[in-house]
């Protein structure tokens, strides 16, 4: 019997081209080559003369971060590529009797679980909070290198307090509220101090030297001295 998969078996690589609604950039997404790496990312636009790669598509993505209370930027892997995208999260008090979460662009149950993090270890109870996260510009995060950016951009929101400006947040959330360090973070780094960004927050165990200001948390308690006006 032949099931939907058949076709995809059959040939040596399976690309996607995506379009986004709110800009003319096109993703090229690959999930099988025979003859190379998979995950790959390419992104391009389509002029008069047909497709063309956009090579500094991160700058894009900064131009369009919105450095509020709610938002944080994350460097995550397409691939062998850091992409730069921001996180935005909205906590607001529930007026239902279960809370609302409502993600796009990140693993509902990722956020779910940060937020439950939060909650046991820093007394906040998002679980009479309607929680609200997306991604900015339509793309898709899928590692857990993320969960430091989710949960500052929850903090961020509750406490409505914005923060630093030109900072990004790359590191790992374990069960038991310490942070972890990342695959790849060195390629991360470079991309960050590349578009001039002032600091990157990192597990402790993770910090090195760079030409950015690095700072190291050992776990999510660390991450109250963000808000000092909240706490």
């Amino acid at each position: 019997m032949a099931g939907p998969k058949v076709l995809e078996h059959m040939v040596d690589g399976v690309f996607y081209l995506q379009a986004e609604d709110r800009w003319h950039t096109r993703i090229l997404r690959s999930v099988k080559n025979r003859f190379g790496t998979i995950n790959e990312v390419g992104f391009f636009e389509m002029h008069e003369k047909g497709l063309v790669e956009v090579a500094n598509v991160n700058q894009q993505f900064l131009s369009e971060a919105s450095g509020v209370a709610g938002a944080a930027l994350v460097c995550c892997m397409e691939g062998s590529r850091p992409i730069l995208s921001e996180i935005q999260a909205l906590v607001v008090a529930s007026k239902f009797g279960i809370p609302q979460r409502v993600v796009t662009g990140l693993d509902p149950k990722r956020v779910v679980l940060i937020a439950a993090i939060l909650e046991k270890y820093l007394q906040i109870r998002f679980s009479a909070h309607d929680i609200f996260c997306k991604v900015s510009g339509g793309l898709k995060i899928r590692e857990s290198s993320s969960d430091l950016g989710i949960a500052m951009a929850l903090l961020s929101s509750y406490f409505q307090q914005a923060l630093p400006v030109r900072s990004v947040a790359l590191g790992e959330i374990s069960l038991t509220g310490q942070i972890t360090p990342v695959n790849q973070a060195v390629a991360c780094i470079k991309e960050v101090e590349k578009f001039g960004l002032e600091r990157i927050f990192v597990a402790q165990a993770q910090q090195s030297k760079a030409n950015c200001k690095v700072i190291g948390f050992k776990n999510i308690y660390d991450l109250l001295q963000l808000f000092p006006e909240g706490t």
